[in-house]
């Protein structure tokens, strides 16, 4: 039997003093003339992304966030895993298992695990998948429907590739209608 044991996210400052160091020490490169996007990442976005991982992102707060949640790792099959497990606060619920997308992580899913707690044993496993509509390759319905046995199909009217980030009132809105209609 595989272990489970207790995790909390604890970055140590030297690592983000690392971090730190690198952002400020990047060497920029020089545009290549009417350049835009079609070239690669453009030059002011970049440089606009890297002042926000210096300057404003605040690491700690999204430790801190995290950090509310019960966290474990397991090993399977020789890869350690990292996981959220928070237990609905009614003992027979349903156990609910989402994940996010590439690229993603857990912190999506920050918004809406209180939510679905009320209903749901909420396990949020670090592993890649994908959807939502602001995604640009949602499949289209039809095709789904005839490789799929699709029992639920929600166009949502906003949200992206980080749906439970971006719109968690229609996620959490979604999975609770969804289960409901098994009942």
């Amino acid at each position: 039997m595989t272990a489970v044991e207790p995790f909390a996210i604890e970055v140590a400052d030297e690592v983000l003093d690392d971090l730190h160091r690198r952002l400020d020490a990047t060497r920029w490169f020089d545009p290549l003339a009417g350049a835009g996007w079609d070239e690669g990442t453009d030059l002011d976005y970049l440089k606009e992304l890297c002042r926000y991982w210096r300057h404003d992102f605040d690491w700690r707060a999204v430790e801190a966030q995290l950090n509310q949640f019960p966290q474990y790792t397991t090993v399977i099959d020789n890869q350690r895993l990292h996981f959220i497990h928070t237990r609905s606060r009614n003992p027979g619920a349903m156990a609910l298992v989402i994940h996010h997308g590439w690229p993603g992580s857990v912190t999506e899913f920050a918004k809406v695990i209180e939510p679905l707690r009320e209903r749901f044993h909420v396990v949020c496993p670090s592993l890649p998948g994908y959807r939502f509509p602001g995604d640009g390759t949602s499949p289209l319905r039809h095709w789904a429907e005839y490789w799929y046995n699709i029992v639920r199909w929600t166009d949502m009217p906003r949200g992206g590739h980080f749906a439970s980030l971006e719109a968690p009132e229609f996620y959490t809105a979604d999975v609770v209608e969804f289960f409901d209609s098994l009942r």
